[in-house]
């Protein structure tokens, strides 16, 4: 049954990639040069996002009509009502993408989204923090466990939003996690229903001939995070700081962002070129910008995996990111 899924959701992809144009002149959705934060010379397809959510859609009709009612999801108002909020969540990005929303709007609706599907899908909110370093466990009670984990799901987002600056770095981030979260539990039907997708998306990203956007990064972000509650709610992953270590470089970024821009008086939000990634690309160029992020990422949780100690793989992942950081900006000085 895998391998025809696979092969099936390859010939979908290879149609749809190939009509990349058809899709971004149909819904007029281009990312146009700035000659400031956007260095590209030509109109960009941003129909990233349109290409994943055309995956995601048919992945769960697939898997309803297959009756495959696999480890994540139980019920078929559960398939629909993730396939519901991720469009909305999709929508705001594309609206974004089009006219260019103000961040506090864009937060703000982003927040309604989040906290109206927590409230209406209990089995998503996060209710206790357990960590692998002590005994203790804390239980969180409604309302403050619908909030926080809306706050947890909006810093992710906005983290993974800030790493989608140059090309390929969002996507193997969000392929990587999942594959390296998959190695972990030992279920590997989220990753292979996604690759398709990755792998033609990557192919003509690298190209500069397709973009993720606003409207390919906030759904990605809000997939992922809504995966990864699943896995901790479901007992596959036990511990919170566990999450943490597959989200903590992009986590980094943004306080760091969030923290300088605020002191600038900016929204903390706001768009820049003061990413971790620009700065390495400043420095070094594209090839060893994309294959130090992907280090940064991977190490702290392969570190987990050898020595099953978060606390380390933590500060490991901070010194690295820290190092890199001070060391690019003394460069570039």
């Amino acid at each position: 049954m895998l391998l025809e899924f696979l092969l099936i959701f390859f010939f979908l992809n290879f149609i749809i990639f190939t009509n990349t144009k058809v899709f971004s002149n149909f819904l007029n959705l281009y990312d146009k040069p700035d000659k400031s934060r956007k260095i590209h010379k030509i109109d960009i397809p941003n129909v990233g996002g349109v290409f994943f959510f055309i995956n995601l859609f048919l992945i769960l009709i697939f898997l309803f009509f297959k009756k495959i009612f696999f480890i994540y999801f139980f019920k078929l108002e559960e398939f629909a009502s993730i396939l519901i909020f991720c469009f909305a969540i999709f929508s705001i990005g594309f609206i974004d993408d089009k006219i260019d929303l103000k961040p506090s709007l864009k937060l703000f609706l982003t927040f309604t989204l989040v906290l109206f599907f927590l409230i209406t899908n209990e089995e998503y909110v996060i209710k206790t923090l357990t960590f692998s370093f002590t005994n203790h466990l804390v239980n969180l009670e409604f309302p403050f466990s619908n909030l926080l984990t809306c706050f947890f799901i909006l810093l992710f987002i906005n983290a993974f939003n800030m790493l989608d600056g140059i090309n390929g770095a969002a996507t193997l981030y969000f392929f990587s996690v999942l594959f390296l979260s998959s190695l972990y539990i030992n279920n590997f039907f989220i990753v292979s229903a996604v690759f398709p997708f990755v792998f033609f998306f990557l192919i003509k990203n690298f190209k500069n001939k397709i973009f993720l956007g606003n409207n390919g990064s906030m759904l990605l972000a809000f997939f992922l995070s809504i995966i990864f509650i699943k896995y901790y709610n479901l007992k596959l992953i036990f511990y919170s700081d566990q999450i943490f270590i597959f989200m903590m470089i992009p986590g980094f970024d943004l306080l760091r962002l969030a923290v300088v821009r605020s002191f600038n008086n900016r929204h903390p939000f706001s768009p820049d070129k003061n990413h971790l990634h620009h700065i390495l690309l400043y420095s070094y160029g594209y090839f060893i910008t994309i294959s130090w992020i992907f280090f940064l990422i991977v190490v702290p949780i392969i570190i987990f995996f050898l020595f099953n100690n978060s606390i380390t793989s933590v500060l490991i992942g901070l010194l690295l990111y820290t190092c890199t950081f001070l060391f690019c900006k003394n460069r570039l000085n």
